[in-house]
């Protein structure tokens, strides 16, 4: 597993939300993907936007164990949410683990 890992995912990330450019939720999120890479585990799961909503969540991806994916959790999903999975999620599946 390379360290550049979690730090990349939270950079791809800090793009459609900037929470997590703040240092200390880039921090949070990278420490809580590279305990997962190093022991990926099918129920991790992080929230990536707004607490209170939690509709935007990183988790594990079951199919590669030790990445994950992104998801909305929107009771309805527009065209937006659909795009930004598929972009996110393309651009997660790119990087070397």
């Amino acid at each position: 597993m390379s360290s550049d890992y979690p730090d990349a995912v939270v950079a791809i990330l800090a793009e459609s939300f900037p929470r997590l450019a703040e240092p200390a939720a880039a921090q949070a999120a990278a420490e809580a993907i590279r305990r997962h890479t190093l022991q990926p585990d099918e129920a991790f799961e992080y929230i990536v936007d707004d607490q209170e909503q939690a509709d935007w969540r990183i988790h594990a991806d079951r199919r590669n164990p030790g990445r994950v994916m992104l998801s909305c959790f929107r009771y309805t999903l527009t065209a937006f949410d659909y795009h930004r999975e598929e972009r996110v999620n393309t651009a997660l599946a790119e990087l070397p683990l």
